[in-house]
């Protein structure tokens, strides 16, 4: 049993069919492309029908399969028979990755953050630097640079302009465009490690079992040797749905 997840009515599918080799590579024995999937999304009883197969341009047979519509709604399951639980999934975990902040700057990005409820697994893509960094206000920045004249430390020039550290550091340089540029690239490189940048969705179909629903939802940050650089974060699944 596949799950697939659709998103949108126009939305089509490929599948591809193999055979099973022991000792090399399984071969490609046909493909059916461009399923369109709209026909299929109303039939509320499962439906039957028949692929036909294509091979290097020629025809390959056909593959018939059986699918069926789910709707996603928001009322948890209290059980499943025993032989529903093997497929299709009852469950879509959905995790939003926005970003991370104050991490140590001796840290190696790019980071990634691995998923982990009960034996599925998903992660990630590596992490950016937290967006563009823009000049600030030609006043603000003057305020910076004659508080740095008048040798307040970097801590008591954010603390007054109210502009963080790397902010201050840019603020002084950003009245010459090559200090500037290079004030830019400096804290680009020290934001990546310490204010990494995810924004993304995460999508993983699960069987609602018994060991599912009682199972923690783990995140761990890992860093770009795969290496974890924090203690796992642990949250019941039942506490989402």
């Amino acid at each position: 049993v596949v799950d697939l997840l659709v998103y949108e009515p126009q939305q089509k599918a490929r599948i591809s069919v193999f055979d099973k080799d022991r000792f090399s590579q399984d071969d490609l024995l046909g493909n059916a492309k461009s399923i369109l999937l709209e026909p299929y999304l109303k039939a509320k009883e499962p439906l039957d029908f028949v692929l036909p197969l294509q091979h290097q341009g020629k025809e390959a047979g056909t593959l018939t399969i059986s699918c069926r519509w789910f709707e996603l709604s928001s009322q948890a399951p209290r059980s499943f028979p025993r032989a529903v639980t093997k497929g299709p999934s009852q469950l879509l975990l959905v995790v939003k990755l926005n970003g991370i902040c104050d991490l140590p700057q001796s840290y190696k990005p790019p980071f990634q953050v691995k998923i982990t409820c009960h034996d599925h697994h998903m992660q990630s893509n590596k992490s950016s630097p937290p967006g563009q960094i823009r000049p600030v206000a030609d006043e603000v920045a003057d305020i910076a640079r004659r508080l740095q004249r008048a040798n307040h430390s970097l801590e008591d020039i954010s603390e007054i302009t109210g502009l963080e550290p790397q902010a201050v550091k840019l603020a002084v340089a950003q009245d010459c465009s090559e200090s500037f540029a290079k004030a830019r690239e400096e804290s680009l490189k020290e934001m990546s490690a310490t204010h990494p940048k995810f924004q993304q969705i995460l999508y993983k179909l699960l069987p609602w079992t018994t060991p599912v629903s009682q199972a923690d939802v783990i995140l761990t940050l890992v860093d770009r040797a795969d290496k974890p650089i924090s203690n796992p974060i642990a949250k019941k699944l039942s506490a989402a749905v």
